[in-house]
């Protein structure tokens, strides 16, 4: 089997080979799609789990925050 890697941007679903590529014109082949991740997806992703995090109040119950930290590093080594 062999390999070609390129870079292309779908336009409304299709995908157009290149013409260095050979044709392919009734050829079987395996499509492997990796599409980039937007940083900004991530952060916003980031950010609604801190939100719920903070309305289910689940630090509530440390009184002091230093002291937690070193009791859970405690519990590391």
């Amino acid at each position: 089997m062999q390999a070609y890697e390129f870079q292309t941007v779908v336009k409304n679903g299709t995908i157009t080979l290149p013409f260095a590529y050979p044709p392919l014109h009734s050829q079987k082949v395996r499509i492997i799609v990796l599409v980039e991740e937007n940083p900004t997806q991530n952060i916003q992703a980031i950010l609604g789990l801190f939100a719920q995090a903070a309305q289910r109040n689940i630090f509530s119950g440390i009184s002091d925050a230093v002291q937690w930290q070193k009791q859970l590093r405690d519990e590391w080594e």
